[in-house]
């Protein structure tokens, strides 16, 4: 059953991070377009991921993301990894164009990627 903790924030342009927790992963929900107008605030919404031990980046609802939403990904993905943590992302997109977005930028040789939050969320609990 997933904590208590669930906080939600949303751009100007429809983008947005809800964050709760999963049997001790923390879980980013990223909504919308990940984009250079809403790089910013998902930057900001992302900080909140360093630090922590076990991540899942959940993309379920991104419709699209260009190089500038793959670089703010990249950068907390970084942050983790300093940090000595752990990322999956899971649930790109049912069409593939963000899954083959992050495949082409590299982020598969960087983090687990998975079909679906399940299937990241399954590899995350076996480490």
């Amino acid at each position: 059953m997933p904590d208590a903790r669930l906080a939600k924030a949303e751009s100007s342009s429809g983008s947005g991070v809800a964050t709760s927790t999963f049997s001790g992963t923390a879980v980013f929900h990223l909504q919308g377009e990940l984009d250079s107008a809403s790089a910013e605030g998902l930057r900001v919404e992302l900080n909140a991921s360093v630090g922590e031990s076990m991540v899942l980046f959940d993309l379920t609802g991104v419709v699209t993301i260009d190089s500038v939403g793959i670089g703010v990904l990249l950068g907390a993905i970084r942050g983790i990894h300093e940090g000595g943590g752990v990322v999956a992302i899971g649930g790109a997109d049912s069409r593939g164009r963000v899954t083959a977005a992050l495949r082409t930028a590299g982020v598969d040789r960087l983090v687990f990627l998975s079909d679906s939050p399940a299937g990241a969320m399954q590899w995350l609990s076996e480490l």
